[in-house]
């Protein structure tokens, strides 16, 4: 019995002398942990504040790979015109990496116009009625739009894009509201 007991000690020992080197480079193969996928983005466009239009939106990535919701806004005026848009939209990022590359979506939102009327509409006394008319309505769209993540920590965001709207209500000629309107995109932001 006393010889079994250094050759069972020395089997073992042998045994953890080849595996000891084979573990050791099983974790140094491992791989490195994937860096964390931005989750949020904030974005304007400075590029249309000088022609009065100031836009602003905010875009979350959702658990399910590749999806993102979002909340924005623009506002327009111009000769007493205005513009104000508030919506929510869903996008879909094929490649399933938030706030990269192309993505198609929806929108959902309410659109408010008012307008000074043209010269066109007489009032009672013949002259030309001044009354501002205002609308609101909700409306619906699409987006397709392309962004990119950009620097060397990929946080500042470019992002392309179009699409259009539709007011979910009849309109007249005169009335401040168009029925469809394009909706064209350019943001600048940072991704966080």
């Amino acid at each position: 019995m006393t010889l079994a007991r250094p050759s069972l000690r020395r089997l073992l020992s042998v045994t953890a002398a080849a595996l000891a080197p084979s573990l050791a480079a099983a974790q140094a193969t491992e791989a490195p942990p994937s860096p964390l996928l931005p989750q949020q983005s904030v974005a304007t466009n400075p590029l249309a504040i000088p022609f009065g239009v100031f836009s602003f939106e905010y875009e979350a990535a959702l658990p399910s790979p590749g999806f993102t919701f979002g909340l924005g806004g623009t506002y327009f005026s111009d000769n007493g015109d205005r513009n104000a848009w508030a919506e929510a939209k869903a996008l879909y990022y094929p490649g399933e990496t938030p706030f990269r590359g192309f993505s198609i979506g929806l929108s959902a939102g309410v659109h408010q116009a008012r307008n000074v009327p043209d010269c066109v509409v007489f009032d009672i006394t013949g002259g030309c009625s001044n009354e501002r008319k205002t609308q609101t309505a909700p409306t619906l769209g699409v987006i397709v739009s392309y962004d990119w993540l950009i620097g060397r920590a990929e946080r500042f965001r470019v992002g392309l894009g179009g699409g259009a709207k539709r007011v979910l209500k009849d309109v007249g000629r005169d009335d401040p509201l168009w029925q469809v309107y394009p909706d064209g995109r350019f943001v600048i932001g940072v991704v966080f």
